[in-house]
């Protein structure tokens, strides 16, 4: 039995478990306290401090997301006292914001904007300087805007804790703290899988997906351009929350009528595409297992999965299935097959799918996904957030329009391609069909429960296939994915596992609905009602097996010949291949430090041996500082080679290397000078007049703040805070403290 506690919320006595948040604890007795930082999924942050209460006893303001209560504990999270330093708080959060509420994608949705209004803001009091960065676009899928973060770390820890992936951190300190990518590198360059998690998560728009639903409206008015929409299985289980109804609502027939009116020529259906995603998968993995080869065959219909797995599991590219995902297959099938059929020139069809993921974006531009006359398959990737504005912006009520139905030949879908939105749908759907390819009669039970709702953790599961007992394995978040894949990384054997880049699969994906007022990101419930949805929609499906769909056989007869035949494959299949930068692993790999080359500079021999003797145990991040330390001792700074060096050493994501070196005043990321002078700017010092000292420094050297002189003799730097603040103003030159500086003993100290 769970020892408990007994406290007083609110002059409300209550009874939690040990352990319970005062945040949580007071949730329990319908007591809402704000927060911005806080996430039930995510580490305890403790940064916004929005949250903060009152504990009898205590002097200060405490932070009920990280406080545990105590017996006897008494806190009042409601007084006028409080109101008014959570307002404060919440009005210097939107001092440095940018003041663009009405023209930012986030109006309405954003919770900084409903905090604002719940904590009383209607007038900005605090005036003072805001930070200024420009917007990073550079990545296919996700747009970064820094100027609109509130360093809350929501994305920070959804990257590193749920996904694995750790592209982003946080880096520098006080007014110059931001998130950013490894060494501040373009985001397309970074080791992002392009998931979208971040945006679920981020309480404002400092995160959003890359918009190209200009292309889309400009193709729609185009009169010489026949368009073509598809749209995902999730889409149809989530669009409603946008319009809002209640979460997990089928609305795939009134989609399809939305999207006649928005004017597309044909409205196709992505689950086609599962249907023909699983016979050729069910028939790739017939052919492995009989084969013995390549085994386990891993699913390739996440995006997200796809590109994570070419940056971090390289070595495990040939065990991915080498078909492509549903969205793509149709999407070939547009431009080659629908083309013909309808007389049409590929050049002057516009393909547009409707996804629940911003990794499809990034899919939808791989080299891989076009014709060999340089047709893309899929012209325009949008989420379902995206098409939930594109209706409302063409005033059409989607909630009272009448069912609409698809157009033919690529239509026709069943149950098994309804399934796909959900976590396991893929591995279950497969079955029903490998079964039948194995042995010619379909599987007993065309249910395979076990698989469903790996949301928690990995879900492993044995099926009987011809007395072959066929071991299975299903993933959803690229977490999970790397915990799974450590294991087949070990010896443990499966033969097919399907991976799904976002927590509970296709139905938490990075672009659909945010959560609004009444469900949290990533909300577990959430995401099991939109799977119900799907499951529902299976269960009512007269046909529930692929290799059922009379479309799908029908272009095998008159297109493709049988499945995997070398038109099937030449249409509907793609390929992979390393992509940089490499990513570090959550766990670590062995022989990814082992493989790291040494360069022949022996400054670097000597940091291999020192990281070696230092790392011994399993905790290797408590040894990064030292580390760091002996890199700048060899090197006389830390740079992007060395830091890139040390991750590969240490197994440590860049992005926490590079948050970690610039954090600290004493590692420097650029050569410094023979003289390095630093002037504290701590507010001791600023106050008493650094500020001049600074001025006459950069007008005696030549140079300004953060540079080093050409000849190499001087670097001017700046520190927060050495200790020193009754000796203020405080400058370091070397390792030689002078106090008490003025712009008038500038001169004289350079001598």
């Amino acid at each position: 039995m769970s020892e408990t506690i007994k406290c007083k919320i609110d002059n409300i006595d209550i009874e939690v478990k040990k352990g319970t948040t005062i945040l949580e604890a007071a949730k329990q007795i319908g007591v809402k306290v704000p927060s911005l930082c806080y996430h039930p999924y995510l580490s305890i942050e403790g940064a916004c401090r929005v949250c903060i209460v009152e504990v009898k006893g205590r002097n200060d303001y405490v932070a009920s997301c990280s406080q545990p209560v105590t017996e006897g504990m008494e806190v009042t999270t409601h007084s006028p006292q409080i109101h008014q330093a959570r307002r404060d708080i919440v009005e210097l959060i939107l001092d440095n914001h940018p003041d663009e509420c009405h023209t930012c994608e986030r109006d309405h949705n954003c919770e900084l904007q409903r905090l604002a209004y719940a904590t009383g803001v209607r007038d900005k009091l605090f005036k003072g300087e805001k930070k200024h960065y420009k917007k990073d676009d550079s990545s296919k899928s996700v747009v970064r805007d820094p100027e609109k973060c509130i360093l809350c770390g929501r994305c920070v820890r959804v990257c590193n804790e749920i996904q694995g992936i750790s592209c982003i951190d946080i880096a520098h300190r006080g007014f110059q703290s931001a998130v950013v990518p490894a060494f501040e590198k373009p985001f397309g360059e970074s080791v992002c899988s392009s998931c979208g998690q971040c945006i679920n998560v981020c309480p404002t728009a400092a995160f959003l997906e890359k918009d190209y639903t200009n292309s889309v409206w400009k193709a729609l008015a185009d009169p010489e351009m026949t368009t073509v929409v598809q749209f995902a299985p999730s889409v149809r289980a989530a669009i409603g929350e946008g319009f809002g109804l209640p979460v997990g609502l089928n609305l795939e027939r009134k989609i399809v009528t939305a999207l006649r009116r928005l004017g597309f020529d044909y409205v196709f259906d992505t689950q086609f595409g599962a249907d023909l995603t699983i016979l050729e998968e069910a028939s790739e993995l017939a052919h492995r297992i009989k084969e013995n080869v390549n085994l386990p065959m891993i699913t390739s219909c996440s995006a997200a999965w796809v590109k994570f797995s070419e940056q971090f599991y390289p070595e495990l590219l040939p065990n991915l299935s080498t078909c492509m995902s549903p969205m793509s297959m149709t999407g070939s099938l547009i431009k080659r097959y629908f083309s013909e059929k309808i007389g049409k020139d590929p050049a002057k069809i516009f393909s547009v799918a409707a996804m629940c993921c911003t990794a499809k974006k990034d899919e939808s531009l791989r080299d891989s996904n076009e014709t060999p006359e340089g047709h893309r398959y899929v012209d325009a990737s949008i989420t379902t957030r995206e098409l939930i504005w594109m209706i409302k912006s063409a005033g059409i009520d989607l909630v009272h329009l009448p069912d609409g139905e698809f157009d033919h030949p690529l239509g026709e879908s069943t149950g098994a391609g309804t399934i796909f939105g959900a976590t396991g749908g893929v591995m279950e759907a497969a079955l029903r069909t490998a079964h039948f390819l194995l042995t010619g009669t379909e599987l007993p039970g065309i249910e395979f429960k076990p698989v469903r709702e790996a949301i928690d953790s990995v879900k492993v599961a044995e099926v009987d296939i011809a007395g072959t007992k066929i071991r299975v394995a299903v993933a959803s978040s690229l977490g999970h994915a790397q915990d799974l894949l450590e294991s087949v990384r070990l010896g443990v054997p499966y033969h097919f596992i399907e991976i799904m880049g976002c927590l509970g699969g296709c139905v938490g994906g990075g672009g659909q609905p945010y959560a609004g007022t009444e469900n949290i990101p990533l909300d577990k419930e959430l995401l099991k009602k939109r799977a119900k949805a799907l499951y529902t929609a299976d269960e009512l499906s007269v046909k529930r097996r692929s290799h059922e769909n009379q479309d799908v056989n029908k272009l095998y007869e008159q297109a493709l010949e049988r499945y995997g035949s070398w038109k099937a494959h030449d249409w509907l299949h793609t390929h992979y291949s390393e992509k940089q930068p490499r990513g570090i692993c959550r766990s670590g790999k062995a022989e990814q430090k082992t493989n790291c080359v040494t360069p022949d500079d022996p400054r670097y021999q000597e940091l291999s041996a020192y990281i070696e003797q230092v790392t011994s145990d399993n905790h290797r991040r408590r040894h990064l500082l030292p580390v760091l330390h002996k890199s700048q001792e060899l090197f006389g700074y830390l740079s992007t080679e060395a830091m890139e060096f040390i991750s590969v050493k240490m197994q440590i994501a860049t992005s926490r290397i590079y948050g970690v070196a610039t954090f600290y005043h004493y590692f420097h990321l650029k050569p410094k000078g023979e003289t390095r002078v630093n002037v504290c700017l701590g507010t001791a010092c600023y106050v008493k007049g650094a500020g001049d000292v600074v001025a006459e420094f950069e007008k005696q050297l030549g140079i300004k703040m953060g540079e080093t002189s050409k000849d190499g003799k001087y670097s001017l730097e700046s520190t927060r805070c050495i200790g020193a603040c009754g000796l203020a103003p405080v400058v370091l030159i070397n390792d030689d403290v002078h106090s008490r500086v003025k712009a008038g003993d500038v001169k004289k100290m350079l001598g």
